[in-house]
């Protein structure tokens, strides 16, 4: 079959794939938005065999999409592990190799210390474990399924479109309020509503003004948005077609706006610190980021114009409240974990604290000890290890590259300044770092592209 007719089939399917994609997450927004119940959940579900089935590498893709969007109402539990299972059964069906993943270092890190939590924490919060196992199986599936470097493109590419395409949803969520499924699903008792409501707000007295949807934490949401906005800011400072260089400039300023309608402070100084470091070590690409930033500011300058007094009281903010108790309940979880610092407390921190923490890191050595924490800090570390190995085959391959570890510097950043009780979208950040090291390494130059 001549190569030219192999590559239109190949092209068709590809955009076969995109179309689907679509509607999967027209799907998930409406049952979000509209009362269709577990209908949509199970019409959601069917199209993802059907898309894995095709393709194991659209297991990732579809987990990424559920992980930027609203899932409560869907009316199928725990829907994240659901399609997981069903991304590894599909990746076992079409041969797909783990025994590579099996072996890494961020692998044997992660499993590592999901044993030690699991080994460690108390009987009564077992449950407190189960997002620490999900979010390893997400670390072996990733290295298993992404082997290529045109996988990962379309891998890192998919994370920033669905995480630009939440800022839609949560912008309709929040002129929708109560009218959604989702708020129904969520706020089934007067004191849930009255958190909701909280989480809307900025002050105790404003309006609704944050872009999320009913259930969302804010400052999750920053997370990823914060790796996101580095990312997608690399990618359109890096793309070599008119194209697809406006489709990362739209992809780009939507994350933007997406990370700013969070109205999280610490958010934002975490996005900065990543898209500083970057322009910094690339500066050949500083325009084109630059440009991108005036655009976003412009924009949010008219759709968020609160923001901008947001922004200008983080100093107020540090000074006079310790960083809404940030400060107050740093202290306090080190003073839990100096109690008890080998072994931790098993999970109770949490109820020791009466709250959180406000530091994943801090929390994590409170409850398992201080081997619990330095294990937990391996799996974001691993994929820095492995940049003095790499090698790239184009300078914009070395500003990917950047982005992807600053990306990871603000994730971070942005964990230390909350609780992470699902590590998914923090690990996922970290894999993805290490797979795109992993296939550029010298010994892997000579890999398939395609």
């Amino acid at each position: 079959m001549p190569t030219s007719r192999i590559r239109s089939r190949a092209n068709a399917r590809i955009w076969q794939d995109i179309a689907t994609f679509v509607v999967a997450w027209a799907v998930l927004f409406a049952t979000s938005v509209w009362p269709i119940g577990s209908s949509g959940g199970f019409a959601f579900m069917g199209i993802s065999a059907w898309l894995i089935l095709r393709r194991p590498l659209n297991g990732i893709v579809l987990l990424l999409l559920l992980a930027s969007c609203p899932v409560e109402a869907v009316g199928i539990p725990r829907p994240f592990a659901v399609l997981f299972l069903t991304a590894t059964l599909g990746a076992v069906i079409r041969n797909v190799d783990f025994s590579h993943a099996a072996k890494s270092s961020i692998t044997v890190a992660s499993l590592a210390f999901c044993v030690l939590a699991t080994a460690l924490i108390k009987p009564d919060h077992l449950s407190q474990v189960v997002p620490y196992w999900e979010g390893f199986g997400l670390i072996v599936l990733v290295q298993a399924i992404i082997t290529t470097r045109r996988d990962f493109l379309v891998a890192i590419v998919a994370l920033v479109t669905v995480s630009a395409a939440s800022t839609v949803v949560g912008y309709t969520h929040l002129k929708m309020g109560e009218q959604t499924a989702q708020y129904r699903a969520v706020a089934n008792a007067p004191e849930t509503r009255l958190v909701i409501d909280s989480k809307w707000k900025i002050t105790s007295n404003g309006d609704r003004v944050r872009w999320i949807w009913a259930g969302a934490e804010p400052n999750y949401r920053a997370l990823v948005l914060a790796f996101c906005v580095v990312v997608s800011a690399a990618l359109f400072s890096s793309a070599t077609s008119t194209r697809m260089a406006w489709f990362y400039a739209a992809v780009g300023v939507l994350t933007i706006l997406g990370l700013l309608g969070t109205y999280s402070r610490s958010g934002f100084l975490s996005a900065t610190i990543g898209v500083v470091l970057t322009i910094v070590s690339r500066i050949k690409f500083s325009t084109k980021i630059v440009f991108l930033i005036v655009v976003a500011a412009i924009s949010v300058s008219i759709a968020m114009p609160a923001i901008i007094d947001r922004i200008a009281t983080i100093g107020r903010n540090l000074r006079e409240t310790g960083g809404t108790g940030r400060l107050a309940a740093w202290s306090i979880g080190i003073q839990i974990w100096e109690g008890s610092p080998i072994f931790g407390n098993g999970g109770e921190t949490r109820y020791m604290m009466e709250g959180a923490v406000h530091n994943t890191f801090i929390e994590i050595a409170a409850d398992f000890g201080i081997f619990g924490g330095l294990l937990f800090v391996a799996i974001v570390a691993v994929p820095f290890l492995n940049r003095p190995r790499v090698s790239f085959p184009s300078r914009e391959y070395h500003l990917v590259s950047s982005a992807l570890a600053f990306g990871l510097i603000a994730a971070c950043c942005q964990a230390a300044t909350v609780t992470l009780y699902d590590p998914v979208l923090l690990w996922l950040c970290a894999v993805l770092c290490f797979v795109f090291h992993r296939l550029n390494s010298r010994p892997r130059l000579r890999m398939q592209t395609s």
